[in-house]
């Protein structure tokens, strides 16, 4: 087996046995390593259906202060700006002196001053869609990353995207949470926490913990979906798959203009959840549609008649979603999605 075959490999292991983002992140940064050694590393995954930022994982990267801004830097950036190709094309590579980086202030001010001196940034993709984005960084000192190591981890963008979804599909999802009063959190135009109602300081809370993130960094973990409410026509949501069950992020600006205040819905997920699961879980759209008939209540020779099926067809569509999901039957597939009680 060759390095890379067996790098590929533990990729799928890891993703596939790893029980929160921490430990995938750790668990797949030391593969990568193998290949394309590094010194820290952030890991994203966005939601398959809006694009924002849902999971995350990091390790001796920038500071909170520096990320805060950089993602604000990010969501500004145009053609021609170094920053614009960092999550907009498969692989950028900074630092290498591969490109010409006289100019670049993210190269000589961000990431000098907090100690690294090359900058490796990939695009994960799943059959043609991104579906998360990776950087690595190595300090000030040591070797920049290659041309060679870039082709290398190149070929690392789909499994890694692979490794994302399966991360959240090897286990059923985990959508029998109590459900809880909504909480809302105020961001101001200047992207820090105006307010927040106290079941929204509790839910995060929970996250927080759940991503090994501490208080002062909740500003970042909010500032994807505070960026997205923003964009004119956007779709602001997030389903989170935390440990303990999935949290949806849901941002509304109150004004058109591109400092507004933005109101952040954070709840439990419900029927909202069903998108984002046929997504990560590989439910057809016709799987879909009965899953969405069965939520109504409908027995599946009801199902069959609204979507000109068989009864047969709809039971075979059935099996085929409780094998996906890792459910047994209809009342534990009705209770993942919408956070009711299995009935003993």
């Amino acid at each position: 087996m060759s390095s890379m075959e067996s790098v590929i490999k533990g990729l799928s292991w890891g993703a596939a046995n790893s029980t929160s983002m921490p430990e995938l992140g750790n668990v797949l940064s030391a593969r990568i390593g193998r290949l394309v050694p590094h010194d820290g590393y952030l890991l994203l995954g966005f939601d398959p259906v809006t694009g924002a930022s849902c999971l995350i994982a990091r390790q001796h990267f920038f500071t909170p202060r520096t990320r805060h801004r950089l993602e604000i830097d990010l969501s500004h950036a145009g053609p021609g700006d170094p920053l614009f190709t960092m999550f907009r094309r498969r692989i950028h590579v900074l630092g290498s002196g591969l490109t010409d980086e006289r100019f670049s202030t993210h190269l000589h001010d961000t990431m000098a001053s907090e100690g690294f001196g090359s900058q490796l940034c990939l695009t994960l993709t799943h059959r043609g869609s991104t579906r998360g984005g990776l950087i690595l960084l190595r300090e000030r000192g040591s070797r920049p990353f290659s041309g060679v190591e870039a082709e290398l981890a190149s070929h690392l963008a789909e499994p890694l995207g692979v490794a994302l979804r399966t991360f959240v599909s090897a286990k059923p999802p985990r959508g029998a949470l109590p459900a809880a009063q909504p909480g809302v959190v105020i961001i101001g135009g200047d992207n820090t926490v105006k307010a927040m109602t106290p079941a929204a300081k509790e839910m995060l809370a929970d996250l927080l913990h759940d991503l090994a993130i501490t208080d002062d960094e909740l500003p970042n973990t909010l500032l994807n979906i505070t960026l997205f409410a923003r964009r004119p026509g956007g779709q602001a949501v997030s389903r989170i798959p935390a440990s303990f069950g999935w949290l949806v992020l849901s941002g509304q600006a109150i004004d058109s203009t591109s400092t507004s205040d933005v109101a952040i819905t954070v709840q439990t997920a419900g029927a909202d959840l069903l998108s984002a699961i046929s997504a990560w879980y590989g439910i057809t759209p016709r799987e879909t549609a009965v899953i969405e008939r069965l939520l109504e209540g409908l027995p599946a020779k009801h199902i069959a008649r609204h979507l000109d099926l068989s009864t047969y067809t709809v039971n075979d569509h059935l099996k085929a979603i409780y094998r996906k999901i890792g459910v047994t039957s209809r009342e534990e597939l009705t209770a993942t999605l919408t956070h009711t009680r299995v009935p003993s």
